[in-house]
């Protein structure tokens, strides 16, 4: 009797499944399926001089973000401009820019269902938001957050090069600023970022490698700060087209240096 009701109970398990794959939509379907076993086919778009800045996104939008894109996003904004204090279950997030705390909030919502608290002015033009729950702290254990001692996720360095962009993305988004300016006749252009965190700088220059894009490494400067810098046409054009801003000042600055070479 007990084996019939487990084959009975099997075999309505299995009418639900169909019923529930038939009311999905195939192409969704077929997306998952892409997303679990090959990794995503990205479209870039390359840099022409003759574009005007409007007709380029902050960054080559992928098509969907995926589960570890979102994850390495979140994470890197937080170890960059946020922070999770110590024994809490609070997650802040810190910026001047009102579209990247509007991304924070959305994908605090898409990965974890919460409704991050309303941004507050700190000082000036700094606004703050955040959230607090005992589930992600938990889940997020593993993670280290702090300034100084902040590291590349496990995930992130084994991943498909969706996830490391968005990392990268992230993180240069929050800490690096686009030098754009007339030296001497001539014009110094980098992409610059200076932590006072020498092992995770080291670990961001090896990321960078995954895309061909070289940089300088200096410091440390006043004993404690530590530069990265990206500098020449070919290693700008690649940042550009793989990694990008989201914060559309830096994107603009950087097209224009990029354009000042093919001019």
């Amino acid at each position: 009797a007990s084996r019939l009701i487990e084959d009975k109970a099997t075999y309505f398990a299995k009418i639900r499944e169909i019923k529930r794959l038939k009311n999905l939509d195939v192409a969704k379907i077929k997306n998952a399926i892409k997303l679990i076993f090959h990794s995503q086919k990205i479209e870039r778009t390359h840099v022409n001089a003759d574009c005007k800045i409007e007709e380029y996104s902050p960054i080559d939008r992928y098509a969907e973000q995926d589960l570890w894109g979102n994850l390495a996003i979140f994470i890197a904004h937080v170890q960059a401009d946020g922070c999770h204090p110590r024994n809490t279950n609070t997650f802040n997030y810190v910026n001047q820019n009102l579209d990247l705390l509007s991304e924070y909030s959305a994908i605090v919502e898409r990965l974890f269902g919460l409704k991050t608290w309303k941004c507050s002015i700190k000082k000036g033009n700094v606004y703050s938001t955040g959230f607090s729950n005992k589930k992600v702290a938990k889940l997020l254990q593993g993670v280290n957050f702090y300034s100084e001692y902040w590291e590349l996720p496990y995930f992130v360095q084994i991943g498909n090069k969706n996830t490391k962009a968005s990392y990268l993305r992230a993180f240069f988004d929050d800490e690096g600023s686009v030098i754009f300016c007339k030296h001497n006749n001539c014009f110094d252009r980098a992409i610059s970022m200076m932590l006072i965190n020498r092992s995770g700088i080291l670990q961001l220059i090896e990321l960078l490698k995954s895309f061909e894009i070289g940089c300088n490494f200096h410091g440390p400067y006043k004993g404690k700060y530590y530069e990265l810098k990206i500098t020449g046409k070919e290693n700008l054009i690649k940042f550009y087209e793989n990694i990008g801003f989201a914060a559309r000042c830096k994107q603009e600055k950087l097209l224009r240096a990029i354009k000042s070479y093919l001019n």
